[in-house]
Parts: C-alpha cells; sequence; structure tokens
C-alpha cells in the first residue's frame, strides 16, 4: 500500500508539473523537471491541497486563471498507477492520461466523431483511444463548444494534423498534449 501512495503521489506531482510545462510552453528551457521552479522564478503562484478521502484512488483539480479566463482539469490514479482525466472544464470524461493526446472542443453536433477520425486517417495517424464528453449550456465558454473529445494517439502529431483538425467547422479549439509513458 505503502508503494502505490508514493506512485501515486509521483503522478500527481508529474501532472503537476506536465500542467506548468504546459501552460509556459512557448517559454524557453521549460521541462517537465523544472517546469515548478520556473513558475516560481517567474512569480507563477502554484497552490496544492491534498484532501484524503479514504478512497483507493488519489485525485486532484488543476485550476489555470489567465487573463483569458480559467480553465478547470480533475485527474485521478487508478489503483496507484493508472492517471485519469476525469473533467475538463465542467465536462466529464474518462481518459488515459499517458502517451500522445490531442484535446478538441467542439460544438455537439452530429458528424463530428466522424469527420475527427477522417481527418485522423488520411495523416495515418492512428487511433489508440477516442473518449468523449457532452456538456451543458453552462460549461460552454464564450461561445466555445460544450462537447470534448481526447484522442490518444500513436506516434508523432504535425502541424498539418492540427491545422486540418482546427479547419472542422465544428471544431472551435485543438491541443496537443505529451505527457510521459506509463512505466
Amino acid at each position: 500500500m505503502r508503494d502505490q501512495r508514493l506512485f501515486a503521489l509521483k503522478i500527481a506531482r508529474e501532472l503537476r508539473n506536465a500542467a506548468i510545462e504546459g501552460v509556459l510552453a512557448h517559454s524557453e528551457n521549460v521541462n517537465r523537471i523544472n517546469a515548478a521552479a520556473v513558475a516560481e522564478e517567474r512569480g507563477i503562484r502554484l497552490h496544492e491541497s491534498k484532501v484524503e478521502n479514504g478512497s483507493a484512488a488519489s485525485g486532484m483539480s488543476v485550476t489555470l486563471h489567465t487573463r483569458g479566463g480559467e480553465t478547470t482539469a480533475t485527474a485521478t490514479v487508478l489503483h496507484g498507477r493508472l492517471p485519469r482525466l476525469l473533467a475538463s472544464d465542467g465536462i466529464d470524461i474518462e481518459v488515459p492520461l499517458h502517451g500522445t493526446l490531442i484535446a478538441i472542443r467542439n460544438h455537439d453536433v452530429p458528424g463530428v466523431i466522424g469527420r475527427l477520425g477522417t481527418v485522423l486517417g488520411e495523416h495515418q495517424v492512428n487511433i489508440a483511444n477516442f473518449a468523449l464528453g457532452r456538456g451543458t449550456e453552462s460549461t460552454a465558454k464564450d461561445g466555445v463548444g460544450g462537447a470534448i473529445a481526447v484522442v490518444q494517439v500513436d506516434g508523432e502529431i504535425t502541424p498539418a494534423v492540427i491545422a486540418a483538425l482546427e479547419a472542422i467547422e465544428a471544431v472551435t479549439r485543438v491541443r496537443l498534449v505529451k505527457l510521459p509513458p506509463l512505466p
């Protein structure tokens, strides 16, 4: 049990650092190892709190406050070794958190799933996992669609793939997320 708890803490630290790295992605010399130190040097405030809930799962929420608004993600570690995204901006979705992910916000209209799969197939991108979340009117943000798809893929994603996904009419935002593989 102690080993599982230590692994869960390591995953939580990696998730925190990956989130910071993503926020600072356009800065030079930022990586998952030094992300927290770079954030501190730049005066970015980090607030962490841990809540013991007595369950086997460890969970965390990350909220990013920027001039453009607020973004929140909730994640957990199942069985002490399997990190999972549980929600993004109030939309429930269950996604493995490892490898290469494409997070897509879209309007909840027919045909989006098929078009996403077609675009990825046309670019020879293999889908390892495809997760969907459907929000409500209250989860739509400033005209950004109330649905989310997170696609876990094999291999590298080129800027051409991202551009093709962004060109889909119902898609409002595409983000590439690269996480370490599971040990």
